[in-house]
């Protein structure tokens, strides 16, 4: 998102023609927005969750008899 940022703040727009990607209009950058911010949320709850079950592992005797 740091880079749609730079590219707006120049004044540029951008648009990929083979992902058909458009973002030179305010709907689609809203929609890339919210995207990325599913993905980063996403992401966090994964990372919690890894955590969480790191210290069980951790506290979990995995010899076998």
């Amino acid at each position: 998102m740091h880079l749609m940022d730079r590219i707006t703040s120049a004044g540029a727009g951008l648009r990929s023609l083979p992902e058909a990607i458009d973002m030179t209009t305010a709907a689609r950058r809203m929609m890339m927005y919210m995207v990325g911010s599913c993905a980063e949320f996403e992401r966090a709850m994964i990372r919690d969750h890894d955590r969480r079950c790191s210290g069980t592992l951790r506290r979990t005797n995995w010899e076998t008899p």
